[in-house]
């Protein structure tokens, strides 16, 4: 394997670990009320992560 080579599949593998690591991100954005909910009393949160179905 030449080095061009090597240095273009780590490129991708980067760009692929990025956007796989974005998806759990998103999911708690959508099922979580994530930015909002860091204002919200313990007790509240904690409901609603019992609640949630991820």
């Amino acid at each position: 394997m030449h080095r061009l080579q090597l240095v273009r599949i780590t490129g991708l593998l980067v760009i692929l670990l990025v956007v796989l690591l974005n998806i759990p991100y998103t999911l708690l954005l959508q099922n979580f009320e994530y930015d909002a909910i860091l204002r919200r009393p313990v007790g509240y949160v904690l409901t609603q992560f019992g609640s949630a179905s991820i």
